[in-house]
């Protein structure tokens, strides 16, 4: 009787912790796209009631939110494919190491994931002036590339645990070369993890603040950093607008994926 009391209330607990995590992460989007079709010109109290369009019709309009927009994508995605391709071969590369050696390289891989990312972006910002560096395309696109490798090393790395090692030796063993077990065997096995390990890194790369405020430049500005800005001047619910089209194409991105990949492969990392 006792230990059924004591499962009943670990179950109770456990079922209210994820229900207030489910509400944390649902609440505010919640509140965030009811404030975006909001018919007020001003903030007020949530609910609204009534609503338009009006909101959207100014993001889509403004010119500094569509050329952030655009350079949001353009940056987030071709760092999301380096990120991929150079994490991805790191992690092959440290697998085939000693014990000691893989845990000093996934520490150094990690390194950018631990830093406070304030202190990584102005560190770059010092780095690419004294290099010279002065497009802000560029040093977006390096600067996502160091924060989302960590995410991409490690993921690749719990992929290559289910590759078994006696395939890879079976096919050495025939005569195949590394580049035709790499191409024809462990991309392949592992073909998962990479797709998860780009969707992390888009979406670390398009929600970041920290790094990209120090490194964009009058020319390239990323919409959160743009959002931020705009918050500072002049609050209006066009930034609620702007987070809704972020969460939407967060939700586009997961039904495209899910047409070629499915989803509960996506989230549980199967292949």
């Amino acid at each position: 009787m006792k230990k059924r009391f004591i499962d009943n209330l670990v179950g109770a607990v456990v079922t209210l912790v994820v229900t207030l995590g489910i509400l944390l992460i649902a609440l505010p989007l919640i509140y965030a796209g009811g404030m975006s079709i909001d018919a007020r010109p001003y903030l007020g109290p949530f609910p609204p009631h009534d609503f338009s369009l009006r909101w959207y019709a100014r993001f889509f309009s403004n010119d500094i939110y569509m050329r952030s927009l655009g350079a949001s994508a353009i940056v987030s995605l071709i760092a999301a494919i380096a990120a991929t391709t150079i994490g991805a071969a790191a992690a092959i590369a440290s697998a085939r190491l000693e014990a000691n050696r893989r845990d000093a390289a996934a520490l150094a891989m990690s390194a950018p994931q631990i830093t406070p990312h304030v202190v990584l972006g102005f560190g770059l910002l010092m780095l690419f002036g004294g290099l010279g560096v002065q497009n802000g395309y560029v040093r977006l696109i390096l600067g996502h590339v160091i924060i989302t490798i960590p995410y991409v090393f490690r993921l690749a790395s719990a992929s290559l645990v289910g590759v078994p090692r006696s395939i890879l030796e079976a096919a050495s063993s025939l005569g195949a070369r590394p580049r035709r077990i790499l191409s024809q065997i462990v991309l392949p096995m592992i073909r998962t993890g990479l797709v998860v390990s780009f969707i992390f890194a888009l979406a670390i790369s398009l929600d970041d603040v920290a790094v990209a405020i120090f490194l964009t430049d009058a020319n390239v500005t990323t919409l959160p950093v743009a959002m931020v800005s705009s918050m500072k001047s002049s609050f209006d619910l066009t930034i609620a607008a702007a987070s809704m089209v972020l969460v939407l194409g967060a939700v586009v991105l997961l039904c495209l994926l899910n047409r070629f990949v499915s989803l509960d492969k996506i989230l549980t990392g199967r292949s």
